[in-house]
């Protein structure tokens, strides 16, 4: 199964717009979870954790679950958020694949959503890997 990091806006001008920002994470982790993946959505555990340690630590905690992840699915407007713009980074650094809420409808991501890993790295892979066998 692969796993999916969601990167976006958590912070806010007040408590309506945290929760706002959490709900549209929350709701592009049940649209990954319908498609075959799991999320990672770290704006849940935020929700209840906010302010209750220094932020350094979330954030550091972010980036080591982002290392275990396959993909990490970038929010509208998540360039406004630093820690968003720090988890894009780190994933390109690691080789994590990026997706977009567009790339949610095509079957390309389905594919690899239910594509074994131990089968190939890349979609390229499965498709010819498939080919193969039939």
């Amino acid at each position: 199964m692969k796993v999916v990091f969601i990167a976006g806006q958590f912070s806010g001008a007040n408590a309506w717009e945290i929760a706002c920002n959490v709900h549209r994470a929350e709701a592009a982790s049940l649209r990954i979870a319908q498609l075959g993946g799991m999320p990672v959505c770290p704006h849940s555990l935020g929700r209840s954790m906010f302010g209750t340690l220094p932020e350094e630590f979330w954030r550091a905690g972010c980036l080591a679950l982002l290392a275990r992840c396959d993909g990490i699915l970038l929010l509208p407007r998540w360039s406004n958020s630093t820690g968003a713009c720090a988890e894009a980074r780190h994933a390109d650094k690691l080789g994590i694949r990026r997706l977009t809420l567009g790339h949610l409808e095509t079957a390309t991501l389905v594919r690899w959503f239910r594509y074994p890993a131990e089968r190939g790295a890349s979609i390229k892979q499965a498709i010819e890997a498939d080919r193969a066998q039939r």
